[in-house]
């Protein structure tokens, strides 16, 4: 089989040109790209930048995790089409996706501040496949339930969250 991979954010769903913002895939393709080639770990990945739509599957089906670690993305939508292709995720506790993850059943929800903590839950991910897997597919599951229809039936699940201290602080 092959060896576990990453995938990340941006550099797969970005505007070829920035559309009405930022260019954020060619930014953060060049930005990681510097980073391997300084840490001489060019060979461990693949910095694409801007994907063409049709090739946007096979880049999450080729990824062992899917990681958000951002301070900045609004919500996460990334995220979720990881998901759709029964992914585990990785993600920020201060990124808007880590309201639909459930740490350690769904994904993983790390603190973005500390390496370390990133880190480890990457790798745990990455090396263990038995703990891997079903959290892709109850990822999986989670998009399934989350329509307008099914907050319709149970608007106290579309609008209650339990709080969980030390999540959300505010931006960084």
């Amino acid at each position: 089989p092959p060896a576990p991979s990453l995938g990340g954010t941006a550099a797969f769903s970005s505007a070829r040109n920035g559309g009405l913002a930022v260019n954020k895939g060619s930014e953060w393709g060049t930005s990681l790209a510097a980073l391997a080639l300084e840490l001489g770990i060019t060979d461990r990945g693949t910095c694409t930048g801007h994907l063409e739509d049709a090739l946007i599957p096979a880049a999450y089906e080729s990824c062992s995790v899917f990681s958000l670690p951002s301070t900045r993305e609004g919500f996460g939508l990334a995220a979720i089409e990881a998901w759709r292709h029964a992914k585990p995720i990785v993600v920020s506790d201060r990124a808007g996706v880590s309201e639909l993850a459930e740490d350690g059943v769904n994904g993983d929800i790390c603190d973005c501040n500390d390496p370390e903590a990133l880190a480890l839950c990457h790798g745990d991910l990455l090396s263990d496949p038995a703990r891997a897997t079903p959290q892709g597919a109850a990822g999986s599951t989670t998009i399934d339930g989350a329509t307008v229809p099914s907050a319709r039936r149970t608007p106290k699940h579309a609008v209650h969250m339990p709080y969980t201290p030390g999540r959300h602080q505010g931006p960084n």
